[in-house]
């Protein structure tokens, strides 16, 4: 039983809550003991710990990972990635909330923690009773002793219904939460409020410029963050997710308007290509060394040492750009571009439209994916790859249509493809960097990086597989059904 109070004196609201019943009047609080620590809260830029409910904080000198559940685990320092944490269990944990983001110090509470008894008349305590308050509330916890329960749940009806608390989260996450702290609202997951009749040309200029703004929100982040690459990635997705829509929109809008505006988000994305691959390289360092023996370590050290002087080459060179005029008004006129769509009048609706597209494009996918063999050319394998991100880019756009609730089961089916489209691409690529590396490096690094490649190779292989598997799957007539639905609603 736990309820959160607002009160600065636990004796006074105890005492006042004893004198509510009969039964309990009798009854006395008897403090056993109190102790105040400051507590230092830690999380991401995203806030990705307390939207889970979860805690990472410094308690004295020591560091606390908490689950939502409240398992107490105790780290020996606080990392800067949970990829740095050395329990294999707990890293995975971390990980999987807050992913590749950097840690850092969300806020400070002055806590207070005191461990209460409740006496009967005879003076034989009944119930145990914990709070842990901050300069403004209190969350007090009930703990009946065997025997009592009748009288633990007396005292319970006297407390207010309003404050008590059912949701699985630590203490210490409550006490933030009511702490008159606001988690960041940023996220890469956009809500648009499409209506089916709105003109094509108003729904792009909607996502175009609300996706822009979202990848110049990363530009602090990239200039001051060195090694929390997700300001990188959030802001090269944002601008990929604006490149994706408007090629699918390029029948229905000018030729020559999207045509410049896709030269001009292809030119600032390609600007942080090489450092968005290194980045993903270093991250992963570890992954690569376990994936050859201790012969090639020597090679491998060699290796990630270039990596990482490159980086840090590419990092100057991309915040110097990102710092420009000549960026600046790139920035300018793509701003202007954008708004260019609210001058055209298409005289068409955004859902009609869309529908169009989804046939077309699922069209596509079943018929390149029903080509595929096992002896089928990489590139076919590419053609997959992108017809399947198209088709993803408009489900994920007709979730914001009313009655659209047939694009997040399409989404959902097409999520498994699509992970291993991209692993099978990501080996590609890694393959054909490798090798190119490997023709300008010393030997042993040379060396360590075609065996690295011919890792990839291996995957590629079982990948491919798995994707014909999956593909076969994906084109079931449910899906088809789903489609059908969704492109006549």
């Amino acid at each position: 039983m736990r309820w959160l109070i607002k009160t600065d004196s636990v004796i006074h609201f105890l005492q006042e809550t004893l004198q509510k019943s009969a039964k309990l009047s009798a009854f006395r609080a008897d403090l056993n003991s109190e102790e105040s620590h400051q507590i230092s809260f830690f999380d991401d830029f995203e806030d990705h710990i307390f939207k889970q409910k979860a805690c990472l904080i410094k308690q004295d000198d020591s560091f606390y990972w908490i689950s939502p559940e409240q398992t107490h685990h105790l780290l020996p320092q606080l990392p800067k990635f949970a990829h740095h944490i050395e329990d294999e269990d707990i890293a995975e944990q971390l990980n999987k909330v807050v992913g590749a983001r950097k840690l850092g110090l969300q806020k400070n509470i002055l806590v207070t923690r005191q461990q209460w008894v409740l006496r009967d008349n005879e003076g034989k305590v009944i119930l145990r009773l914990t709070a842990t308050c901050d300069s403004q509330h209190c969350l007090l916890t009930a703990t009946a002793l065997r025997g009592y329960e009748k009288q633990a749940r007396s005292f319970a009806k006297q407390m207010p219904t309003d404050n008590e608390i059912t949701e699985i989260a630590p203490d210490y996450h409550l006490l933030l939460a009511h702490s008159g702290f606001t988690p960041t609202t940023y996220s890469l997951s956009l809500k648009f409020n499409l209506t089916a009749d709105m003109p094509p040309e108003q729904a792009v200029h909607q996502y175009a410029y609300t996706y822009f703004n979202l990848a110049r929100e990363n530009e602090a982040g990239i200039l001051a963050h060195n090694d929390d690459i997700e300001f990188l990635h959030d802001y090269r997705v944002a601008i990929r997710k604006i490149r994706g829509l408007i090629s699918l929109f390029k029948k229905q809008l000018p030729k020559t308007l999207i045509s410049e505006l896709q030269q001009e988000l292809a030119f600032l994305a390609k600007k942080t290509n090489e450092l968005r691959d290194l980045d993903v390289y270093l991250h992963n360092k570890k992954s690569f060394f376990n994936r050859l023996d201790t012969n090639h370590q020597k090679g491998l050290e060699q290796l990630f040492s270039a990596f990482e002087a490159r980086q840090r080459g590419c990092r100057r060179e991309l915040k110097s750009w990102l710092s420009s005029q000549n960026y600046q008004q790139k920035v300018d006129h793509i701003y202007h571009l954008i708004s260019c769509l609210l001058q055209i009048d298409s005289q068409q609706s955004i859902q009609p439209c869309l529908q169009k597209l989804l046939r077309k494009n699922y069209k596509k996918v079943l018929a390149t994916g029903q080509s595929i063999h096992a002896k089928s050319p990489d590139e076919e394998v590419h053609e997959l790859r992108l017809s399947c991100k198209k088709l993803r880019y408009l489900t994920e756009y007709m979730q914001q249509l009313p009655a659209a609730q047939a694009a997040s089961q399409i989404q959902k089916k097409l999520k498994k493809l699509q992970n291993s489209l991209g692993d099978f691409n990501d080996n590609s690529v890694q393959q054909n960097k490798l090798r190119q590396f490997a023709e300008n490096a010393p030997a042993t690094a040379a060396q360590a990086a075609i065996m690295l490649a011919e890792t990839y190779a291996s995957e590629q292989k079982s990948v491919r597989k798995k994707i014909q598997k999956q593909f076969a799957e994906f084109a079931k007539a449910d899906t088809q059904q789903l489609v059908k639905q969704l492109s006549q609603a």
